[in-house]
């Protein structure tokens, strides 16, 4: 008995310990922008432990189900790599690959773009995302 209730603690940790890391970041911003790309954007920050070295990293970017249309997003990483998501709809999560990255923290700049449909008309005029990272 004792054996299987460590055995169940234990599974109980490592659960929370993995919703915790899928939790991620909820950022959003407003557009002051006329058009489909938004001017202003967001920035996601990360620590890399130095366990992680060697081992790329990969940014998860989900739509936010209160979203009324689709979406994609443009990533500027702090190394200058720019990587941009298919359109993404309300609920979609889309992955860009990162690469290895260094020891430290990391900021990664995030922009949006809309596109017409539901109750996108022409113009973009605000956007949020969740955004989480992982190891591949």
């Amino acid at each position: 008995m004792k054996n299987f209730l460590k055995m169940t603690v234990a599974t109980v940790i490592l659960m929370s310990s993995a919703q915790a890391a899928l939790a991620g970041q909820h950022l959003e911003t407003a557009c002051g922008s006329k058009g489909q790309l938004c001017d202003n954007g967001v920035q996601f920050s990360f620590d890399v432990h130095p366990s992680a070295d060697g081992s790329p990293f990969v940014l998860h970017l989900q739509a936010p189900r209160t979203h009324c249309s689709e979406v994609r997003y443009i990533i500027n990483s702090g190394s200058g790599q720019k990587s941009v998501t298919r359109f993404l709809q309300p609920g979609q999560t889309g992955s860009v690959n990162l690469g290895v990255l260094a020891t430290g923290t990391q900021a990664i700049d995030i922009k949006a773009e809309g596109k017409v449909g539901g109750c996108n008309v022409g113009i973009l005029e605000s956007w949020g995302v969740n955004a989480f990272e992982t190891t591949r």
